[in-house]
Parts: C-alpha cells; sequence; structure tokens
C-alpha cells in the first residue's frame, strides 16, 4: 500500500461482533506485515481514519487485530459531533472494549469549553471522559483545576475531585469534590469549601454555586447522628466575624446574608 486513498479496512466488523475497523481514508505510505497474530498496517504521512461518527488525523499510525486497535503518534486530531476536537501526540484506541487512551498534551475543545491535561481516557460509545494526573477544564469565564476529572460530554456534567481549584471573577472556590452542570451553570460542592472573594472569605461544608445569579451558599451538615459540624464561618472586610447554618454571598449586590440564626463580632471593637 503506497499513497492510496478512500480504501476500506479488511474485516469492517459490525456493532454485533465486536466493536468494527477502522476506515482508512486517506495515507500518503503504507506497509503491511503479516505474522502469526494476523496482520499488521502501518501507515505514514496524513493519515485519515473514520470510525462511526469519528474521524481521526494522525503523522502515523498501526492497525492491529483486523484493523480493531489503532496505535497513533504525532499531531493526532480526533474529531467528533457537535465540534467536538481532541487533540494530543499519542493515541490508543481499541474499538472491541471503546476506550481511547490520550497521551502528551493533551487538549480538548468544544464551543467554549476547554480541557487540558497530561492524559485522558474517552469512552467512545458514551462520550464520557476521566483524567486522573491533573486538568484544567475552562467554561467561558470559569476555570476549575482539580487532580481528577469526569465528564459527560453529551450532557455536560462533570465530577472533580482532589484539590479542586475553582477560579470565577472576583472569586476563588477551593474544596476536595464538586460537581458542574453547564447547562444550568451550577457548581454543587460536595465537601468542606472555601471561598475568597474581594470583600472577604466564607467556608462551610457543602454549597452550590449559581454562576449566572452568581450567589454563594455554603451551609453545615451533621457529622454522624443529631451531632453538627461546626458553624459555616465568613470573615468580612478583615473585621467583621460571622457564625451561622447558612450563609449566603449575593455578588451582583455585593452582599452577605445569613439565612438562619446567626452571630457576629466585630473584632476591632471587640
Amino acid at each position: 500500500m503506497l499513497g492510496f486513498t478512500m480504501s476500506k479496512a479488511q474485516n469492517p466488523g459490525s456493532p454485533l461482533a465486536g466493536g468494527g475497523s477502522f476506515e482508512i481514508i486517506e495515507s500518503g505510505e503504507g506497509r503491511m506485515d503479516q505474522g502469526p497474530q494476523g496482520s499488521t498496517k502501518t501507515l505514514s504521512g496524513g493519515v485519515v481514519l473514520r470510525y462511526r461518527d469519528w474521524l481521526l488525523r494522525c503523522r502515523e499510525v498501526v492497525l492491529t487485530d483486523q484493523d480493531q486497535i489503532a496505535r497513533a503518534n504525532g499531531k493526532v486530531v480526533l474529531q467528533g459531533k457537535a465540534g467536538l476536537r481532541i487533540h494530543s501526540e499519542r493515541l490508543l484506541w481499541n474499538t472491541a472494549n471503546k476506550i481511547a487512551f490520550f497521551e502528551e498534551d493533551v487538549r480538548c475543545k468544544q464551543g467554549d469549553w476547554s480541557l487540558e491535561t497530561p492524559s485522558l481516557r474517552l469512552f467512545t460509545d458514551r462520550s464520557e471522559a476521566v483524567y486522573e494526573q491533573g486538568g484544567v477544564l475552562r467554561q467561558g469565564a470559569l476555570r476549575i483545576e482539580s487532580r481528577y476529572g469526569f465528564g459527560d460530554l453529551t450532557r455536560k456534567e462533570y465530577q472533580f475531585k482532589k484539590e479542586v481549584l475553582i477560579r470565577h471573577p472576583e472569586l476563588d472556590l477551593q474544596t476536595e469534590a464538586c460537581r458542574y452542570h453547564a447547562l444550568p451553570d451550577c457548581l454543587i460542592l460536595e465537601a468542606p469549601s472555601k471561598m475568597v472573594g474581594l470583600r472577604g472569605s466564607m467556608q462551610g461544608d457543602r454549597g452550590t454555586y449559581l454562576l449566572r445569579s452568581q450567589k454563594v451558599l455554603l451551609y453545615r451538615v451533621a457529622t454522624g447522628g443529631d451531632t453538627w459540624g461546626g458553624p459555616t464561618l465568613a470573615f468580612l472586610q478583615n473585621r467583621y466575624l460571622v457564625a451561622g447554618d447558612t450563609l449566603q454571598l449575593d455578588q451582583k449586590k455585593g452582599a452577605y446574608q445569613a439565612l438562619s440564626q446567626a452571630q457576629w463580632v466585630d473584632l476591632q471593637r471587640k
């Protein structure tokens, strides 16, 4: 095979029999080797492959297992539905288990959503992605950094764990676990969290952040039985300390509010 285009894979397969094979659309050069485990195709020079709704481009790819496993290298670009594009330097894609594993300088983009991470595992049958070596997600003005992340790319719902840092105009949030639903534009804080803004800071056991209305809500939860943890705290203007069950920040109004019984003290006047 040398400089071929629009060449069908030898064993197209079907959804009921394994994962199916890649379709070779274009390649500058190619070589086929026959071994005890079957044939191996090595393609290079502007390679383009198609698998169902996905289009793969790279400098070089090795196809094995009846063209159901692709090992791609160099300027890898995977294009999916709704404008989704994933860039990396290496890719291992097995259509039998429907997993594509990207390594080195992985960058995903779809609309105003983007993700940067060292490695990414994509479940191609249900458009779900996982990273476990740290990553940074950007959605408009929102930035979320964490060690672990999981995302449903169709529903635009994401989970983040371990050293989660959330940055938004005039506000930073720190937590160990949260979920982000992009369509209602809502962050759900699932672990003790701390918020730092221009006018002060606030911390609580759980909370929500409605990005469109710019409202942060933090509250305390029971630690076991009827035992409650410490109160939700706010430290305002380097002077006022507020303690209560549920505290809210309204960024648009620049106001803090206690939504239940609370106490406060002026640290300057004692």
